[in-house]
């Protein structure tokens, strides 16, 4: 088992055929302690691999294992993986369930420092799967402070292992509060705050911190500095962070250090440092673009693979072992929230811009009119020979269709489209497809779906209102139907959408 374990550290396949061996032995001579043990660390490799399947099939009969030896730190830890792996699958619900068995489980344990630490672990995974779900910032922030007060229980007289291990989570919150108070709630003094006491910890030679904790909040106080327009500063940081991530190798992260590089280094001046950054971001992005979330894992097992663990048996060891793993495991589901979060925003900022500018130059429908034209790559070549005159006067009667709102009606179907322009199916398949670039779905879906952005953007009660009443409001006759269309238009849920509208009231 202890030689398994360090391979777990550097070589995933290695360790999941040691781990497997010996759980297939354990199993023989019915060994309890050595299936459970087993079980907890290849849960940990599968899902630092991103096999979530593979985590809640292992974890599905341990339950009466671990009662029966009394060994609730590894059944805590196994339903830390397993609801981590049920939040990355969506199944958020399932998630937060199996977090209050890990919780229950957790305060069961009769060591202190590993009980206060095991909770520590479980109330961030809390914070993360409500990330996950509904991205509440406060509910995050009360989970991640919850973490912090059990990190402070556990004193600074435990042995030097202990102690790195608590300081390493602990600076790791004080980022992530940080993050969220200037990401989400837009509280840039609390903020600032946080990142001081993140600094303090990090930048403190006593500390063994992992690296990968550093170049995260490095590269977010980039982000903080930058927006509020403190360039040198944004440069420092970056640059710190972007001198980890080439030591350490993480290509994800240092493809955003390069992206706050370029952005930096133009506003002071230095237009060869920014093209510069801007041709290394490119370059990178373009290679990890099909395997993005591979990267991470990789990266992060290879910076897990820097840290030394003591060779004692003792309980506590296999939970600080378990822990550094478990504050990788807490990384990868942050930088993954984290992206995804400004990706999305990304998004919603793209269709605020959008409305605001439609909302400058025109009115009512013939915004969405020019809309459904202009955003569309149009094809040019016809499969069906249709006159001038009458494509001229397709388009006008299509155009009228538009501006009059048609398409808000449930019953609108390509037949009644055909009726209304009074042509035949193959005439409106070409118009379709030449002139919007768009099938007949495509078409009406994107009609309803700016339709009913604009009227959020601009009629606040509509965002009272529940998504079911939205989707009837435009057209659609579900809200599961409703939501995907959106999505697929707008890149966020119709929920994102109407909560950052509010944000900005």
């Amino acid at each position: 088992m202890d030689e398994a374990t360090k391979v777990s550290l550097q070589y995933a396949s290695q360790a999941i055929a040691m781990f497997g061996k010996t759980l297939k032995d354990s199993e023989k001579i019915g060994y309890d302690e050595g299936i459970l043990k087993s079980k907890d660390a290849l849960c940990t490799i599968y899902f630092n691999n991103g096999e979530y399947e593979k985590v809640i099939k292992i974890s599905s009969d341990v339950e009466d294992l671990a009662l029966k030896l009394n060994d609730f730190a590894s059944l805590a830890g196994i339903y830390r993986n397993l609801a981590a792996s049920y939040s990355m699958l969506r199944l958020n619900d399932q998630a937060l369930i199996t977090l209050d068995k890990a919780k229950m489980c957790a305060g069961k344990i009769d060591d202190k420092t590993t009980r206060h630490y095991t909770t520590a672990l479980i109330y961030d995974s809390y914070s993360v799967c409500i990330g996950e779900a509904n991205q509440d910032a406060n509910k995050m922030i009360y989970y991640i402070k919850k973490s912090l007060e059990e990190l402070a229980k556990i004193s600074d007289r435990e042995k030097a292992s202990y102690i790195e291990a608590k300081y390493d989570l602990t600076g790791f919150q004080y980022f992530r509060l940080a993050d969220l108070y200037y990401s989400e709630l837009k509280q840039n003094s609390a903020a600032e705050e946080y990142y001081r006491k993140a600094l303090e910890i990090y930048e403190n030679p006593k500390y063994n911190i992992l690296p990968s904790n550093k170049v995260i909040s490095y590269s977010s106080l980039s982000d903080f500095y930058y927006a509020r327009k403190d360039y040198k500063n944004s440069v420092l940081y970056a640059e710190k962070a972007l001198f980890l991530t080439h030591k350490y190798d993480q290509p994800e992260m240092r493809k955003d250090i390069y992206n706050n590089l370029f952005k930096a280094y133009l506003e002071t001046g230095e237009k060869e440092k920014s093209r510069q950054y801007a041709d290394l971001y490119t370059k990178l992005n373009d290679s990890l673009k099909k395997a993005e979330r591979k990267s991470v894992n990789t990266s992060v097992n290879k910076i897990i693979s820097e840290k030394e663990t003591e060779k004692n048996k003792t309980i506590k060891n296999v939970i600080i072992l378990t822990g550094f793993l478990a504050v990788a495991m807490l990384l990868l589901g942050w930088m993954f929230w984290r992206n995804k979060n400004k990706k999305l925003h990304r998004n919603y900022e793209k269709l605020i811009e959008k409305i605001k500018l439609e909302n400058t130059s025109e009115t009512g429908a013939d915004k969405i009119h020019k809309a459904s034209v202009t955003e569309t790559s149009v094809s040019k070549n016809k499969e069906i020979q249709i006159s001038d005159d009458t494509t001229n006067l397709l388009l006008k009667k299509l155009e009228k269709f538009e501006k009059s709102n048609k398409f808000t009606k449930q019953e609108v179907s390509f037949s009644y489209l055909s009726n209304y322009l009074e042509t035949n199916s193959k005439y409106l398949n070409e118009i379709l497809k030449t002139h919007k670039g768009k099938t007949f779905n495509q078409y009406i879906n994107d009609l309803r779906i700016d339709y009913i952005t604009g009227l959020l953007y601009k009629e606040t009660k509509y965002r009272n209102y529940k998504i079911t009443y939205l989707a009837e409001v435009c057209g659609f006759a579900s809200r599961e139907v409703f939501t995907i269309a959106f999505k697929k238009r707008t890149g966020i849920t119709p929920s994102y959408f109407i909560e950052n509208l509010g944000k900005e009231e």
